[in-house]
């Protein structure tokens, strides 16, 4: 017998767990499970669910309703255990996903790498279509010296600095569909999570870019953003960034980094690559009308 239930938070060793039997998915703590859910546009994570079987948990579903950018989009995640798979669990977490509110116009959006073929070929199975390519790049955090540009600060970040914060994200991201758009609760959500570390760049007393890093897994941390202001490109401030989170990061003791970049973003891939990133996979964003997904299932 399977039921597919609501997550709730006492689950989250229970996924924690699951996902590191899933080799194709990043293993997380409870805690940094925890922390995903709880943030803002998760909504106390109230569409996330789970498969079980006979009590245990064998599958799960991420899924979250997005506003803020040109269309809504509902994302999510699905795994399931090796040994419970090419019995349809997938699809029946599909289509609770698919049951789930949403406004007219939105669309489905899931990412996955391009080396789990199994699950691009679900994917593609359900009607999906790659609208994103991005490269996922590694990198060891020893060794990185940071010196900032003549006229600019680097600097650890502090609550004063969260409008700044808020402006930057808008002006890198606001164009993505995706976009999601960063309020004071989603900024202390972010604080909390493990491995936080935030960088700023500033000039005159202005903040002009920031490097902001978490924990990913095991010893591993993620850059989950690099932005600097359009004024001030071009000067090596990006890099600057980089390298001082780098060397936090090794303080902190994280052994290596990573980070993702649109595949036609070429002048960042470039400072990737001269700062020692190098590509290891890429991530493939399928996109499908949800109308559409409802009509075929």
């Amino acid at each position: 017998m399977h039921g597919i239930v609501p997550y709730r938070d006492e689950d989250a060793g229970d996924v924690s767990a699951l996902m590191d039997q899933i080799a194709e998915l990043p293993s997380t703590s409870a805690e940094s499970f925890r922390a995903f859910a709880a943030l803002p546009f998760n909504r106390s994570a109230r569409d996330f669910r789970l498969l079980r079987v006979e009590d245990r948990t064998v599958g799960f579903a991420t899924s979250t309703l997005l506003h803020d950018g040109a269309l809504p989009i509902r994302h999510f995640r699905i795994g399931i255990h090796p040994e419970h798979r090419r019995r349809r669990l997938g699809t029946l977490l599909l289509m609770e996903i698919l049951r789930q509110d949403a406004p007219a116009g939105t669309l489905l959006q899931c990412n996955s790498q391009q080396s789990w073929q199994a699950g691009n070929a679900f994917l593609e199975h359900a009607g999906f279509r790659v609208s994103r390519v991005e490269r996922l790049m590694r990198r060891a955090v020893r060794g990185t010296e940071a010196f900032a540009p003549p006229g600019f600060r680097l600097r650890p970040a502090t609550a004063r600095d969260d409008a700044a914060w808020i402006a930057l994200h808008a002006e890198a991201y606001g164009a993505r569909e995706d976009f999601t758009k960063l309020t004071p609760e989603h900024l202390h959500s972010e604080r909390g999570c493990p491995g936080f570390d935030l960088r700023v760049a500033e000039r005159d007393g202005d903040v002009v870019g920031y490097c902001h890093a978490m924990h990913l897994e095991g010893r591993e941390a993620l850059i989950q953003s690099l932005v600097v202001r359009s004024d001030v490109r071009g000067r090596g401030l990006g890099a600057a960034l980089l390298s001082s989170s780098l060397r936090a990061l090794a303080s902190s003791s994280f052994d290596t980094a990573s980070l993702n970049v649109v595949s036609t973003e070429h002048a960042a891939i470039s400072v990737y690559e001269r700062l020692g990133f190098e590509t290891y996979d890429q991530m493939l964003t399928f996109q499908q009308p949800l109308s559409a997904a409802r009509s075929t299932s």
